[in-house]
């Protein structure tokens, strides 16, 4: 399972479950869906907490009826009949925005059947439900039906056969593909049966262990190269094939899905030679700090998380320049005694000596920002060595000498600068108010705040002095 399934599914956290003894909800429900996740059942649950229109109901633990939701995140839920009864069988709807979930990996539906089989097996006892009948929908138009037998280890059958796309025991395929990019990891080892609009999977193809240690990930563009030649290759074996979607698994780095959901790339026989990847976008990067601070005046949290490290030396350096510069709009500050330790190492790697360099250093720091300072300063210094050991080595290679070095250097530099800069510009402007109440709420875990024009009353308030914490 491709991570993004995995994020797909842990949504489902929010799900919530009584138990019939308490008759009160269970202390940790997403502690409980995580288990489901990852296939652990052997919590007991009671019955399901749903939502109906007259309130909440507790479902009995011998008989499942009424109110008939059981899984719901945003356009995805799962529903059960409303006249099932521990037995046999048991006739699930699963609602998607994306009719092609249904033609993809079927380990998608199996993990989600295994999320609501787990607990009605709990409650049913000894009568669990040993097949299930799938309904598929795309909103409310029936996009698919199938079904699956514990027998079977739970295998997807669908009702139409166009949707068998992969290869199944004792079934031979109509197609093989086995092929790879030279010096890219980027290939398929597919066997499939012939269809009209095929989902096909691409992965990284690996000759052995030590290839896939050593081999770099496939990037957007190597997909980009491989995927008309696989499509070249599917088209000779299965003639009338008008479109294919290719799902990737995992996303290259630097690229998400639009919807949120599910995306692939597209090819069509209109256009043999390409593929379109209009369901991918580029996840936004932060070079500098200038980025930093247009992340946190937009309230951009998303993109901030996926940065910890960074984030959190961007955090003490902010924290330091805005308690300088804007020193008249700060009420409270809490002092720190910085001292310089020059450590030296021998050529084994053990610390040789350690040497107090320079006089100790007084940093005032506005009081929201203390404590985050404080828990952030000493994993930075390490973080912070790392990244300017790895710039002046980036740097180094593209310019000899002492060049490469002063290069790296200067990133710094330019950083702290940015800051300088846009705090010169006025410490009570919107902007800079902004990014000063974003930081503290996004440490806290609470909403952002989105700047005004000038004039204009913002939503949310700087922090009150010493507020600010982790």
């Amino acid at each position: 399972m491709g991570s993004e399934d995995v994020k797909l599914l842990e949504k489902g956290k929010e799900l919530m479950y009584i138990s019939p003894r308490s008759n009160r909800p269970a202390e940790n429900s997403s502690g409980l869906m995580n288990s489901l996740v990852m296939g652990n059942s052997s919590k007991v649950v009671g019955c399901f907490l749903t939502f109906v229109m007259l309130g909440l109901l507790c479902l009995p633990p011998q008989q499942i009826a009424e109110a008939r939701q059981v899984m719901k995140e945003g356009k995805f839920t799962i529903d059960i009949n409303d006249d099932f009864q521990c037995g046999e069988e048991a006739e699930l709807t699963i609602t998607v925005p994306d009719r092609r979930f249904f033609k993809g990996d079927p380990r998608h539906i199996r993990v989600l059947i295994g999320n609501v089989r787990g607990p009605l097996s709990e409650e049913c006892g000894q009568y669990a439900f040993r097949s299930v009948k799938i309904i598929g929908k795309e909103g409310d138009v029936q996009v698919f039906s199938g079904s699956a037998q514990k027998s079977e280890s739970w295998k997807i059958v669908s009702d139409n056969a166009d949707d068998q796309g992969e290869q199944h025991d004792g079934q031979e395929p109509d197609v093989r593909i086995k092929f790879r990019l030279p010096n890219s990891s980027a290939g398929i080892d597919y066997a499939g049966t012939c269809q009209r609009n095929p989902i096909i999977p691409l992965k990284p193809v690996y000759y052995n262990n030590a290839d896939a240690a050593l081999s770099k990930p496939a990037t957007m563009r190597d997909y980009r190269v491989v995927a008309p030649l696989i499509a070249e290759q599917y088209l000779s074996a299965c003639p009338g094939t008008e479109t294919i979607d290719f799902s990737l698994n995992p996303i290259p780095e630097g690229y998400v899905c639009v919807s949120g959901f599910l995306c692939y790339l597209n090819w069509s026989a209109q256009n043999p030679k390409e593929v379109m990847t209009a369901e991918f976008k580029r996840k936004p990067r932060l070079k500098d700090y200038d980025d930093v601070i247009q992340a946190f005046a937009e309230g951009n949290f998303d993109i901030l998380r996926e940065y910890k490290e960074f984030n959190h030396l961007f955090h003490n350096d902010f924290a330091e320049r805005y308690t300088d510069i804007c020193r008249d709009h700060v009420d409270s500050t809490v002092t720190f005694e910085i001292e310089s330790i020059q450590t030296r190492y021998n050529s084994d790697g053990f610390v040789e000596s350690k040497n107090k360099v320079g006089p100790t250093v007084h940093i005032h720091i506005d009081e929201n920002f203390a404590k985050r300072y404080k828990a952030f300063y000493g994993p930075n210094k390490a973080w912070g060595a790392l990244l300017l050991m790895n710039r002046v080595v980036d740097q180094r290679s593209r310019r000899p000498g002492s060049a490469g070095m002063i290069k790296g250097v200067s990133y710094f530099i330019d950083n702290l600068n940015q800051i300088d800069q846009f705090l010169s510009k006025g410490c009570t402007t919107e902007k800079v108010r902004t990014v000063y109440d974003n930081i503290d709420r996004f440490y806290r875990h609470q909403p952002p705040v989105k700047a005004e024009k000038e004039g204009e009353k913002r939503k949310g308030t700087v922090p009150a002095k010493g507020q600010g914490n982790l």
